[in-house]
């Protein structure tokens, strides 16, 4: 029997050490399979993470390198060096972090105000640009993905279809089925374009590819806290801003124009980054149902918030629907 996991703080100098009993979160509402802990120490709080499996240190320590660059804005949760001198600890084959836990509260409501849409959109530009001098101009990474997997598209369609029906005939199987045939519709519509803008020159650098309004954290209107970079890698910042837009309900219309200006207002876009905006945020809607369905019905995943896999579905559906309203 394989003992609990327990996190490694006598990797870590006295002063972020637990003085209690640290309290486990599980993961906190995210999909990533991490955990975490929160715990209290003489520096204040901080949180413990374990990272999902397949993660290896050097790729875990690169990103944290990466973190480290934005220290001077203040907000973000950089994790701290073990006694090693390495913040990236791996027990048995799992990497470990320790990072301060940040103030402040994410801002999941269906009307967020203008101002702190502005706020978290300008942090976000900030953040880039400590991130980004000397990319290279190349392809991106995420919409060629995106690309190849519209192409495979009718194929797991197919695959996905089966899975549901083998499973009990609920509401959620009602909407992945639903899912599925406005996604049959749209595909054919949508694949030739994203072959082409996936081949558009870009700037690529380091960003987050899970800018949520989960990871940003807001005291009054002024955020004091991003966090959770897990899924960092190079792309353009075109993705970071359309998952920021496409994930906050109330991002819309003028908002959204105004989000955009707040970001410009810290870092310029240029024209491609500008046009892959509408790009991501296409395929975004066509593929983000298919994650939730091969998550559930296929590899029997689990999670935290019981409504997680009927939430993403609705609002997959939803995004379909907008993009074309009679699949």
């Amino acid at each position: 029997m394989k003992s609990p996991l327990r996190p490694p703080f006598d990797r870590y100098p006295a002063d972020l050490r637990p003085l209690l009993a640290p309290e486990p979160l599980g993961n906190a509402g995210g999909a990533s399979g991490a955990r975490l802990w929160r715990f209290g120490t003489i520096n204040g709080l901080l949180v413990a993470r374990l990272w999902p499996e397949g993660r290896s240190r050097a790729e875990v320590q690169a990103i944290h390198n990466t973190v480290r660059l934005a220290r001077p804005l203040g907000f973000l949760a950089v994790p701290f060096n073990g006694l090693d001198g390495l913040s990236a600890q791996e027990i048995d084959g799992r990497i470990w972090e320790v990072a301060p836990w940040m103030p402040g509260e994410a801002d999941l409501s269906a009307s967020p105000s203008r101002s702190r849409v502005v706020a978290a959109f300008g942090a976000l530009a900030r953040v880039h640009n400590l991130w980004g001098p000397g990319g290279p101009t190349t392809f991106s990474p995420g919409l060629a993905l995106r690309s190849r997997e519209i192409e495979a598209l009718p194929r797991d369609l197919n695959a996905w279809g089966l899975a549901v029906g083998r499973s009990p005939q609920d509401e959620l199987a009602s909407l992945a089925l639903r899912w599925i045939g406005a996604a049959r519709a749209l595909g054919p519509k949508l694949g030739p374009r994203m072959r082409e803008l996936a081949s558009l020159p870009v700037r690529i650098q380091p960003v987050l590819r899970d800018a949520r309004p989960d990871h940003f954290l807001f005291t009054g209107d002024r955020v004091t806290g991003l966090v959770d970079f897990g899924a960092m890698g190079l792309d353009a910042v075109s993705a970071d801003l359309t998952r920021l837009v496409s994930e906050w309900g109330g991002v819309r219309g003028a908002l959204a124009g105004e989000a955009l200006a707040a970001y410009e207002s810290q870092r310029p876009l240029d024209p491609a980054e500008r046009r892959l905006i509408g790009a991501f945020d296409q395929t975004t809607g066509l593929l983000a149902g298919g994650r939730w369905i091969r998550w559930h019905f296929v590899e029997a995943r689990t999670f935290d918030d019981p409504l997680a896999v009927v939430n993403g579905l609705r609002r997959a559906l939803a995004k379909l629907l907008e993009l074309d309203p009679h699949p």
